[in-house]
């Protein structure tokens, strides 16, 4: 039953149609692999970004324990005693 389908479609289909057919989703199949290399650069760029913000974060919670900012935004170290013997 098959072969007597695929021997119909072939009367009523020209090879230039099915070229045109076969270009076509070779083109489909070109773009999705564009789109998809796209998003995964995207995916890559957003976790960048994110990594880039939580190091930030971490640095400046760190610098808030080591100095702190008074009201004129100039940066100030706290002081601390020195280790015994100096």
């Amino acid at each position: 039953m098959d072969e007597a389908i695929a021997r119909r479609l072939l009367e009523m289909v020209s090879p230039a149609e099915i070229a045109v057919a076969l270009a076509a989703a070779d083109e489909v199949e070109d773009r999705r692999t564009r789109s998809n290399r796209a998003l995964q650069l995207r995916v890559e760029w957003v976790r960048y970004e994110a990594a880039r913000a939580e190091r930030a974060f971490h640095q400046s919670k760190t610098f808030t324990k080591v100095g702190q900012s008074n009201q004129t935004g100039k940066i100030t170290r706290r002081r601390t005693r020195p280790p015994n013997g100096f």
